[in-house]
């Protein structure tokens, strides 16, 4: 466990802060809604799998992973989103009524399918640099009827220097992908100036991956003084232009169930 761990832990839960509604609505994640089943058995599904896929790594590299060729139900319990932080997503999706969503960093469509289970009309682009990882995820995202999904086959440099359709279109992004400060950092700033709307959500995943992903987030909690910066341990948020407190919170969830009693549906 390195310091940035010990900080958070160390630190003073500040939930008091935010309102009774707020609290209730996003950070409790006790209550399962009717719109988690779909993704929270779809996680289920895949830690039951025997495949196997070849993946490419294309930024900071796995720490829990020898070698490229790994078991679904490995990449699903090491690296997708845990159902806790799935029902979070959830919650903020639905508490602040978001429908269009830029993901960088598919890899089992694990975040994918939470978001785009809270509305019927939400729109989810996922980007993903590994083919076979996007070959096999547009699959099964297919057989599990996860029809609002678009996958797109390149690398987030790639997306980035592209010609740009989705000028200002997003509510909110997740930045799950390349754990480096310096590569987290030009994705967040490429994706407020030119594919998000000017009330939008950021979530950064994996904020205490390493010294590196501690530092970015206190880089981008520096320069948003204007936002409402989440510090959720293993995810930072960034909610602009909402009606809520500016500055930086360390937060937590309130009565956090064991991971079974989600995803045992």
């Amino acid at each position: 466990m390195n310091f940035c761990n010990l900080e958070y832990l160390f630190r003073k839960k500040q939930n008091f802060i935010f309102s009774d509604d707020f609290i209730t609505n996003v950070l409790d994640i006790t209550k399962v809604e009717h719109y988690s089943v779909k993704a929270l058995k779809y996680y289920g599904e895949l830690l039951k799998s025997n495949e196997t896929i070849i993946q490419i790594d294309f930024g900071a590299g796995s720490r829990g992973f020898k070698n490229n060729h790994r078991k679904v139900s490995d990449i699903a319990k090491i690296s997708g989103t845990k159902p806790q932080y799935g029902i979070f997503y959830q919650k903020l999706i639905s508490y602040f009524g978001i429908k269009k969503v830029i993901e960088l960093g598919t890899s089992l469509g694990i975040a994918s399918a939470y978001f785009s289970s809270v509305f019927s009309d939400s729109y989810v682009v996922s980007v993903e640099a590994c083919p076979n990882t996007v070959e096999f995820t547009s699959n099964k995202l297919k057989i599990n009827n996860f029809n609002n999904i678009t996958l797109i086959n390149k690398t987030f440099d790639d997306f980035f220097n592209e010609t740009n359709p989705y000028y200002k279109y997003f509510d909110f992004a997740f930045i799950d992908g390349n754990h480096r400060k310096f590569a987290v950092l030009s994705y967040f700033e490429k994706l407020k100036y030119a594919y998000l709307k000017d009330v939008n959500i950021v979530v950064i995943d994996d904020i205490n991956w390493s010294l590196d992903m501690h530092s970015a987030w206190q880089e981008i909690v520096k320069n948003n003084t204007n936002s409402t910066c989440l510090n959720l341990f293993r995810c930072g948020v960034v909610i602009t232009g909402f009606n809520l407190p500016r500055g930086e919170f360390c937060l937590n969830f309130v009565k956090k169930p064991s991971e079974k009693e989600f995803y045992v549906i």
